[in-house]
């Protein structure tokens, strides 16, 4: 059955681009057929990839006329299995558009509704509240949004979600519609006091508040992510083994157990793949 990822941050710079074409390319690699759909005005992830294939059109003409799923809209990245709606909205018009047409908030939800050849659907979001942000909740089936380890930036994640869940979820309601909740990833974690008091302090509030948890897994802090997006290199590829004396998990280990957690129903399959490295 296919699921929806919206990873989402109302804060720029917290790595949701990141996440996505590092778990998206994993999770191809696995063998899930899985699609990026780039609705940052910053085209981050359609960027990651080499293309084999770009189409003419993107994310602006998917949600501006309607178009089906094809050769039109979907580029093929360099890794089977993975392909890609692209961003092409550098102004933001899109969010005009859509916040005054009738169907603005759900007409993601409805023409996703068409990719039936994906196994998984990754959403990236816009670093700043707007009609695509609450389009993309709308739509996924589960929402995951990286935060870093600094004390004021996670305060305002809270509090900005927060306020987004609270006034999403009676619109949601009145369509049937039910907002996943949110699961935290801990991004760019490091040994020091800092990251250690951030993380204590997201999770007490996450044991205050129903609309949001904490994911186990966490993100370390390597060099070998920077090194990665640089060569335009999946993180798990770049570094599959943890080096030699180092604490932290590799990236191959840390994108294993984030998908294994984010999707347990794909569990065979993530092991079979594991399998075939050693």
């Amino acid at each position: 059955m296919k699921k929806i990822i919206a990873v989402t941050n109302s804060k720029g710079g917290v790595g949701k681009s990141t996440t996505v074409v590092n778990l998206s390319a994993f999770l191809a690699d696995v063998g899930l057929r899985t699609l990026i759909v780039d609705l940052d005005i910053q085209p981050t992830a359609s960027s990651y990839f080499h293309l084999s294939y770009e189409a003419p059109f993107g994310i602006s003409e998917l949600l501006s006329q309607n178009l089906p799923p094809s050769d039109q809209i979907i580029s093929r990245t360099s890794i089977d299995g993975l392909d890609l709606v692209k961003s092409n909205d550098p102004s933001g018009s899109l969010s005009t558009s859509l916040l005054h047409a009738p169907d603005g908030r759900i007409r993601l939800r409805r023409l996703l509704a068409r990719f039936s050849d994906y196994d998984i659907i990754l959403l990236d979001t816009q670093g700043a509240r707007s009609v695509v942000l609450d389009m993309a909740l709308l739509a996924a089936d589960m929402v995951v949004s990286p935060v870093t380890p600094a004390t004021l930036s996670a305060r305002e994640f809270i509090r900005g979600m927060g306020t987004l869940y609270n006034d999403l979820s009676p619109m949601a309601e009145a369509m049937g519609i039910t907002i996943p909740t949110m699961q935290i990833l801990l991004n760019q974690i490091d040994n020091t006091n800092n990251s250690s008091m951030v993380i204590e302090l997201v999770k007490d509030m996450a044991a205050e508040e129903d609309w949001f948890t904490v994911l186990q897994t966490e993100v370390p802090d390597l060099v070998a992510y920077k090194n990665a997006s640089a060569l335009g290199v999946a993180a798990h590829r770049y570094e599959p083994k943890r080096p030699a004396g180092r604490q932290a998990a590799s990236c191959m280990e840390t994108m294993v157990d984030l998908a294994l957690e984010l999707l347990p129903e794909q569990e065979a399959a993530i092991t079979a793949y594991c399998k075939t490295l050693k």
